[in-house]
């Protein structure tokens, strides 16, 4: 029986090459989808695909998070991994809430603001300011809740009583794509590091996987 007769399974003598080859092409399609999925969100054109971009945010991020399970195995193996995943520093997530000024009011407080959260949307005295999240090692990318979310206490004005006071409002927001690309990039830099190189994508565009 020549070699080309013997199936595939019986030419492989260590089972643990399947899985490595397996590996191989889930991280090469997964990093296909990423660059798609960044081309997408960068050029604006989600809304052709029928999602929001808060929609496109969070596939972003998901694959981002398929990428690092495909990878944790080798980052568990090496001491360089170990510190990415749970000491690298990655900086903050920013919760940015939605509003727009709509009015000037009459309460002594400033401009009227109409701010979007999950409930709908809420007139407030005051303009609100980001929040940040601390993000530590890639392992973050899966402990920090998705989506962020955060509550801020905003003056709002009761038009019954006649009185101002600070409400609760829960913001739920996204990973901004420059923060996606942090764990991406660090996850392409380690491969790198451990002699694993991917080949570059011929466009030279900083949406690209050369990140």
């Amino acid at each position: 029986m020549s070699e080309d007769d013997v199936p595939l399974e019986d030419q492989i003598a260590d089972p643990e090459d399947i899985v490595q080859s397996r590996r191989l092409n889930s991280i090469f399609d997964i990093r296909d989808e990423i660059r798609q999925h960044r081309k997408t969100i960068l050029m604006e054109s989600y809304s052709n695909h029928g999602v929001s971009r808060f929609q496109a945010l969070s596939g972003y991020r998901t694959l981002a998070n398929n990428y690092l399970m495909e990878l944790q195995p080798l980052l568990m193996k090496f001491e360089p991994g170990e510190e990415l995943l749970n000491d690298h520093d990655l900086g903050h997530a920013v919760i940015v809430p939605n509003y727009q000024v709509v009015s000037s009011n009459s309460h002594g407080m400033g401009p009227e603001v109409e701010i979007q959260h999950r409930d709908g949307t809420s007139r407030v005295q005051e303009k609100p300011e980001a929040k940040q999240v601390e993000l530590t090692g890639l392992e973050s990318i899966w402990n920090t809740p998705d989506p962020l979310q955060a509550e801020f206490n905003l003056m709002q004005y009761d038009n019954i009583n006649k009185t101002t006071n600070r409400q609760p409002i829960v913001i739920t927001d996204q990973f901004s794509v420059n923060t996606t690309d942090k764990f991406i990039r660090s996850m392409n830099m380690f491969l790198s590091e451990i002699g694993f190189e991917l080949e570059p994508d011929e466009d030279e565009d900083p949406a690209q996987m050369s990140l």
